[in-house]
């Protein structure tokens, strides 16, 4: 399913894609989650999401996700973003760690 619309990161609300996935979808389905919000806040949010909830994690079977990072001799993306490639991979390990193939592109 493609589903495009506007996304909350309370964890109650119907509008959190996680939480969607997590009463809709059963362990035996096979779903691939892309997170590209252009909001580290949200993004966040949900990448802290699925590291503390084992059950959605186990629903998940790969995710794609733009890490917005700063990086050096970037102008825009150092001037925007305080997060680095080195907590990129930190957490792609903590994401596949918890059995999710996580993929990302900086």
């Amino acid at each position: 399913h493609w589903i495009n619309q506007g996304v909350d990161t309370d964890r109650n609300s119907k509008l959190n894609p996680l939480t969607m996935v997590k009463m809709n979808y059963d362990r035996d389905d096979f779903v691939v989650v892309k997170l590209d919000i252009d909001t580290v806040e949200m993004e966040s949010a949900f990448i802290d999401q699925l590291l503390s909830d084992d059950e959605l994690a186990e629903k998940i079977d790969h995710l794609y996700w733009e890490h917005h990072v700063g990086l050096k001799g970037h102008k825009e993306y150092k001037r925007k973003y305080d997060e680095s490639p080195k907590l990129s991979i930190e957490l792609m390990t903590m994401l596949r760690q918890k059995g999710i193939c996580a993929h990302y592109w900086i």
